[in-house]
């Protein structure tokens, strides 16, 4: 009786995930595709800026996976659109003597370098065109996860 009552129960959710996944919006489709997909997926709540204009620490929330040093990123909004991409440049629990004290990187703060924005190459970027974009990024970045296909 207990074996029925499950598997109408597991039918029923299965029925219902689909036909509200079908009249989902197409962002929605996007962000629950990534968190379905993604070996790595990692919720920003801070970017903040290096002396080179590419740097930044990123700090947040590990929801799963690990990154790893040299990895492409995507750096992406809250509709799941990608923004920018970029590589990791700092091991996890990094420790690095700076002056007197030693800084040391938690799992939920890593550096990173931007090598593409808006589809373009990063480095080759004009200054203020860069500044801009960056801005814009800072404003909408949400998740970092590995550049899927």
């Amino acid at each position: 009786m207990f074996r029925r009552l499950r598997a109408f129960h597991q039918r029923t959710m299965e029925r219902y995930l689909k036909q509200n996944e079908e009249e989902m919006e197409d962002w929605k489709k996007r962000v629950m595709r990534i968190h379905r997909e993604a070996a790595f997926l990692f919720y920003v709540e801070e970017m903040e800026g290096l002396s080179d204009p590419l740097d930044f620490i990123i700090r947040g929330e590990t929801v799963k996976g690990k990154r790893e040093t040299g990895e492409v990123l995507a750096l992406m909004d809250g509709e799941g659109n990608t923004l920018a991409l970029a590589v990791v440049t700092s091991p996890p629990e990094e420790k690095e003597g700076a002056g007197k004290g030693v800084i040391q990187r938690r799992l939920n703060e890593f550096t990173l370098s931007l090598t593409r924005i808006r589809g373009e190459d990063a480095a080759s970027m004009e200054a203020p065109l860069l500044r801009r974009h960056v801005r814009n990024l800072i404003l909408k970045i949400s998740l970092i996860t590995e550049a899927l296909d």
